[in-house]
C-alpha cells in the first residue's frame, strides 16, 4: 500500500508540538515504540501484524461477552460472533501496516462500551468513552462523526433517563475537552503546516471530487491557475485524476488558497454538486461493501465480496422505521438500537462527502456495528415469536421422541 510508507517514515514529535500535515500521530507512535524493539525492520513488520492479530482476536472476545449479556438467544451470539471473527477484512488487514486493522478492532471495542454505558452510565465510563474517542479519532480522522453521535447519545440519555442526567452531563463536558484538544491540535496545523485541520487527507479528497464531479471550473479568474493544471491533466471525455495533478496544485498553492478555491467550485456549482451527489449515492450502492483491496504479486481484490451497499441502505430505511414505530407506540426511545443507526449514518455521510474511493476501506470498521444491530433484530423477533400467544410451543417426550405440539390461531 503506498500509505504505508508514510505510517513508517512519519518524522513529526508530538511532545515537541510538530504534526504531520497528512497523518495524526497515533498509528505512526505504535510503529515507532515497536522499532524500538525490533533488530531489524522485518521483526518491526512481523510483530505490528502480530499485534494486530492479537487484538482482533480480543475484539471477538469482547464482542462475544457484551452480546453474551445482551442477547437472550446465546445461538445468535455464537453465529454474529463467529460472522464477525471472519470478515475477510480481519485476516486481510491484520496483514499489511494500515490503520484498518486497529480501526475495526478497537471501534468493536469501543461500541462494545458504548452499550454498556447506555445499560449502566457511570462517569468512569464517560471519561473512559471521551479517551477512547480522542484515541480513534487520532488514529484515523475518519471517526470524526464520532463526535456528533456521542452528543445525540448524552442529549437522548438527558431526556430519556432523568436519574443519569448529571453523568450525560459530565458526558457534554467530555465533548468539550475532546473539541477542545482537536482544535488544539489543528491550530498547530495551522501554524506549521498552513492548513487549519486535522488532515489534509480531506482536502485532497475533496480535490479529487470536485474534478470527478466536474465542477472545477469556478468562473472565478482567481482560480484561473488552478483549472488550468486541471484543465492540463483531463484524459479526454473521462475527466481522469491523477496524483501529479494534486502534487502540482498542493505545491504551487498553499492550503488556505486550496480551500477557498474548493468552497467557490461547490457555491457556484450548487445545484450541479447537489446532483452529482446524489448520483454519487445511488453509485455506491451498487458497490460492494465489505470488498477487501489486495496490491500484492499484481493480484486485486482475491477475496470475493459479499454484500452491496443497497443492502446497508435498505437496512437504515428499516431499522429507521422501526425506531420511530416503537417511539410512537411505546413512547420510549430505543438507545442502543438508535446510536447504531446513527452510528451507520455517520460513518456513510463521511463516504458520501469526503471520499473519492475505496468506499470499502472506510466502512468495513462499521460493518461490525450493522453485525451487532441485526443481532439484535433476530434476538427480538426470536423472542417475540417465543413469547406470542399464536405460537405457543410444546414439547412432550414419548417413547424416546419429541412430538412437537403447535397451538395455532
Amino acid at each position: 500500500y503506498l500509505d504505508t510508507t508514510s505510517y513508517v517514515n512519519y518524522e513529526a514529535n508530538i511532545l515537541k508540538g510538530e504534526v504531520h500535515v497528512f497523518r495524526t500521530p497515533i498509528y505512526p507512535y505504535i510503529i515507532k515504540l515497536i522499532s524500538i524493539f525490533s533488530i531489524n525492520d522485518v521483526v518491526m513488520y512481523k510483530t505490528i501484524t502480530l499485534l494486530q492479530e492479537i487484538l482482533s482476536i480480543i475484539s471477538v472476545i469482547v464482542l462475544y461477552m457484551t452480546l453474551k449479556k445482551e442477547l437472550r438467544n446465546q445461538t445468535i451470539n455464537y453465529m454474529m460472533t463467529i460472522l464477525y471473527g471472519c470478515l475477510p477484512a480481519i485476516f486481510t488487514y491484520n496483514k499489511v501496516i494500515l490503520t484498518e486493522s486497529l480501526s475495526i478492532s478497537l471501534f468493536v471495542m469501543y461500541f462494545c462500551l458504548i452499550i454498556k454505558y447506555i445499560k449502566n452510565p457511570t462517569n468512569n465510563k464517560t471519561i473512559l468513552i471521551g479517551v477512547f474517542t480522542l484515541f480513534l479519532i487520532m488514529l484515523r480522522p475518519a471517526f470524526i462523526y464520532l463526535i456528533i453521535v456521542l452528543l445525540i447519545m448524552f442529549l437522548l440519555i438527558f431526556i430519556c433517563k432523568k436519574e443519569n442526567r448529571k453523568k450525560s452531563m459530565l458526558g457534554g463536558i467530555v465533548l468539550i475537552c475532546i473539541s477542545g484538544i482537536l482544535l488544539g491540535y489543528c491550530y498547530l496545523n495551522k501554524i506549521q503546516n498552513n492548513f487549519f485541520g486535522i488532515s489534509n487527507v480531506t482536502q485532497v479528497n475533496q480535490l479529487d471530487n470536485v474534478i470527478q464531479m466536474g465542477i472545477y471550473d469556478t468562473g472565478d479568474k482567481q482560480d484561473e491557475g488552478i483549472i488550468n493544471i486541471i484543465n492540463q491533466r483531463l484524459d479526454g471525455e473521462q475527466q481522469k485524476w491523477y496524483v501529479k495533478t494534486q502534487n502540482e496544485i498542493v505545491s504551487k498553492y498553499t492550503s488556505k488558497q486550496i480551500e477557498g478555491y474548493l468552497k467557490r467550485c461547490v457555491k457556484n456549482n450548487f445545484q450541479v454538486y447537489v446532483k452529482k451527489t446524489i448520483e454519487k449515492v445511488i453509485t455506491i450502492a451498487s458497490l460492494k461493501c465489505d470488498e477487501v483491496y489486495l496490491y500484492a504479486k499484481n493480484i486485486n481484490n482475491i477475496i470475493q465480496p459479499r454484500i452491496n451497499f443497497v443492502v446497508i441502505y435498505i437496512y437504515i430505511v428499516f431499522k429507521s422505521i422501526q425506531i420511530l414505530y416503537q417511539i410512537v407506540e411505546n413512547k420510549d426511545i430505543p438507545l442502543i438500537q438508535t446510536i447504531m443507526i446513527f452510528t451507520i449514518l455517520g460513518q456513510l455521510s463521511t463516504i458520501i462527502l469526503g471520499a473519492q474511493a475505496e468506499y470499502s476501506r472506510l466502512f468495513i470498521p462499521v460493518l461490525s456495528i450493522v453485525i451487532i444491530a441485526i443481532a439484535y433484530d433476530i434476538d427480538e423477533i426470536i423472542e417475540k415469536v417465543r413469547t406470542s400467544k399464536y405460537w405457543r410451543i410444546k414439547y412432550i417426550s414419548t417413547n424416546s421422541k419429541d412430538i412437537i405440539n403447535k397451538e395455532g390461531e
